[in-house]
């Protein structure tokens, strides 16, 4: 549990994504997505997304990721 960072006397969401690549068998590209909705940060919302190309860096799906996440936070 968060409780004496500054910010989190104010509505504040803390979001992180990573990509997950296993090229080597040809695989697509995993992101992950978690986004906290709670002042305290112990509730959070996390989606995976299986992206189009293989080895594919950029997060084609984050507009959408951060919407939902952003409809979870109010």
């Amino acid at each position: 549990m968060i409780d004496d960072l500054p910010l989190f006397d104010k509505r504040i969401m803390i979001c992180g994504m990573d990509a997950f690549h296993e090229t080597k068998t040809n695989c697509q590209s995993v992101i992950g997505f978690v986004s906290t909705y709670n002042r305290s940060a112990t509730k959070y919302w996390s989606k995976a997304v299986v992206q189009p190309e293989i080895g594919q860096e950029m997060c084609l799906s984050l507009k959408m990721l951060m919407s939902k996440a952003l409809s979870q936070f109010r």
